[in-house]
């Protein structure tokens, strides 16, 4: 099908960010109620949910908000595991390593 005459990219693309964005703020807010900044979790809700009639740097704003600010995109980084150093170093004993060092001519 091709696209109608009317067709705009930006409206386009600004849609379907909106609708997948939207989908991942009401579940991350899922107690909160829509239209409600009477506490801070509502109003932070309120905020990150892009609108119809929001500009490109509101909706990059509102998406900045959402996953750096308030730390959605945490979940997309594999936690990192390791050894704890201090805890390592408790249970080892460290004891002085001689080596030999054989220098020509001696």
């Amino acid at each position: 099908m091709p696209l109608p005459d009317n067709f705009s990219e930006f409206e386009h693309l600004q849609d379907l960010v909106r609708l997948e964005h939207n989908k991942a703020v009401k579940a991350y807010f899922k107690n909160q109620e829509d239209d409600d900044i009477s506490t801070p979790k509502a109003s932070l809700k309120h905020a990150c949910l892009i609108k119809d009639e929001d500009t490109a740097a509101m909706t990059q704003m509102r998406l900045w908000l959402f996953e750096i600010t308030i730390g959605h995109a945490q979940s997309l980084q594999t936690p990192i595991y390791g050894i704890p150093v201090q805890e390592l170093q408790r249970e080892s004993k460290f004891r002085p390593q001689i080596v030999r060092i054989q220098v020509a001519g001696y």
